[in-house]
């Protein structure tokens, strides 16, 4: 194996049976496996993103990916000590870095979780949370970047909920449409809620300045969402909910409009521990 620790693996499809792996170790390296299970980008991988802060040296984490639908990917990732920037490069199948870029740069506050979907032509859409508008009170952040690395949206990215206290852990699913829904983790009540956000093409946010409550069941926490396209213009959330002095998994479904199931979505696992 190489020289240092390998971090924070993640994986995308590379559209040919296989797939693209990533890990940060100071920069952020990949590796192409085969549907056969070879290694096709050398013996320890290559490095596929080493943007960085243009102050600071440090290094490069919390990759994450989507295909480019030609048998590349595309890579968001963060940085480590200062926290100030979020960058994103293009790979082509032979693991040739063809853009490497940062898209968020502020030497107020930090960024940091990044996540990534498709826009459907080529690109992506990355969202991030952000406290640039002070240390205790972290935002939703996006950019949408096209197939030739443009920044198609404005420049260190969209606002999509500027609420009270903080907003963070951000994930992203795409709309079918272009845009995307987003949805996070969210404690501007007493207790954690789970909030999402559509947006369009253009970058304009369709619920709101500060979202669409999705979880807010009386004093019980919820927390840890995630999100997944189900068909155009619809996807399903899930999280974890601290309902009775347990943690159970709760799942809400969207359109562009509005949600689709039960007040505070239906429950998926709640069994008693026994």
């Amino acid at each position: 194996v190489a020289l240092g620790s390998a971090l924070n693996p993640v994986s995308a499809p590379d559209g040919n049976g296989g797939a693209i792996i990533l890990w940060s170790r100071s920069q952020i390296y990949g590796q192409r496996i085969s549907s056969s299970g070879n290694k096709l980008w050398g013996s320890f991988g290559t490095v596929v993103g080493l943007s960085q802060d243009p102050t600071y040296l440090s290094s490069r984490i919390n990759p994450v990916a989507i295909s480019d639908d030609s048998g590349g990917t595309i890579i968001a990732y963060g940085e480590y000590n200062s926290g100030r920037i979020i960058a994103v490069s293009k790979v082509k199948p032979d693991g040739f870095i063809v853009w490497d870029k940062l898209i968020c740069f502020s030497s107020t506050g930090t960024r940091k979780n990044p996540s990534i979907c498709s826009d459907g032509e080529g690109g992506a859409i990355i969202t991030w949370e952000d406290t640039r508008n002070g240390s205790t009170n972290s935002d939703i952040y996006a950019q949408r970047i096209s197939a030739s690395g443009t920044e198609m949206w404005a420049s260190n990215g969209i606002i999509l909920c500027d609420a009270v206290k903080n907003q963070t852990v951000p994930k992203i699913a795409p709309d079918g449409m272009g845009g995307a829904f987003i949805t996070w983790s969210d404690n501007r009540a007493s207790e954690s809620r789970i909030y999402a956000q559509s947006i369009n093409s253009l970058g304009i946010a369709q619920w709101g300045p500060t979202g669409m409550l999705i979880c807010a069941a009386g004093n019980d926490p919820a927390a840890n969402p995630r999100i997944a396209a189900t068909s155009k213009g619809e996807a399903i959330i899930t999280w974890t909910h601290g309902a009775s002095g347990t943690w159970d998994v709760y799942a809400q479904k969207v359109n562009l409009d509005t949600t689709l199931w039960s007040t505070n979505g239906v429950s998926v696992c709640n069994e008693i521990r026994t």
